[in-house]
C-alpha cells in the first residue's frame, strides 16, 4: 500500500486520531470480514454512496446489507487495495476484486472517492466497468473492445 500517511480527524468522537492508512486498513479488513459493525463504524449514519453496482444512492444502512449478501452472490470475493492517496478529506483508493460469477471467476479493479469526516465516511463514488460482470449474468451482453470494434 502506498499513501502520504496524513492524519483524519478522530472518528466517533474518541480523542486518538485516526489515521488514513489506519481507514484503508479497516476498510480492507472489512471487506475481507463483511463485518456490519466494522461497516458501521467506518461510515457516519448520514453517510451516501453512489456506484454503478447500485446505480443510485444509498445510504449507510443499506450498504451494509447489500454487504451482507457479497458472500453468497460472489463467492470467493477477494478484495485487494493496489494504491491510495488523500488530502484533507478526500481520499482516493484504488483496489482490484476477483469472485465468482455465473460460475467463472472475474477480476475486476475501481476507484473509490471518498469524503472523510471526523475519520468516517460521508460520502462514497465508487468507480468500475460493471460489463465483465454483466457479461457472465448475460453471455448476449459480450463485447469485443470499443476500438477493436470499430473498423
Amino acid at each position: 500500500m502506498s499513501g502520504d500517511g496524513q492524519t483524519a480527524t478522530p472518528r466517533g468522537g474518541m480523542e486518538q486520531a485516526m489515521t488514513v492508512e489506519r481507514f484503508v486498513e479497516r476498510f480492507q479488513e472489512a471487506w475481507r470480514t463483511f463485518d456490519p459493525a466494522l461497516w458501521a463504524e467506518l461510515y457516519r449514519p448520514d453517510a451516501t454512496v453512489l456506484g454503478p453496482q447500485t446505480r443510485r444512492t444509498i445510504g449507510r444502512d443499506e450498504l451494509i446489507q447489500n454487504v451482507a449478501r457479497m458472500p453468497t452472490l460472489l463467492p470467493g470475493f477477494h478484495y485487494t487495495v493496489r494504491r491510495w492517496a488523500a488530502k484533507d478529506e478526500t481520499l482516493l483508493l484504488e483496489w482490484a476484486v476477483t469472485a465468482t460469477v455465473a460460475g467463472e471467476t472475474v477480476a475486476w479493479e475501481g476507484v473509490d472517492v471518498f469524503t472523510l469526516r471526523e475519520g468516517r465516511v460521508l460520502a462514497e463514488v465508487i468507480y468500475f466497468d460493471s460489463l465483465p460482470l454483466w457479461e457472465r449474468l448475460d453471455p448476449s451482453m459480450r463485447r469485443p473492445g470499443l476500438l477493436d470494434a470499430v473498423p
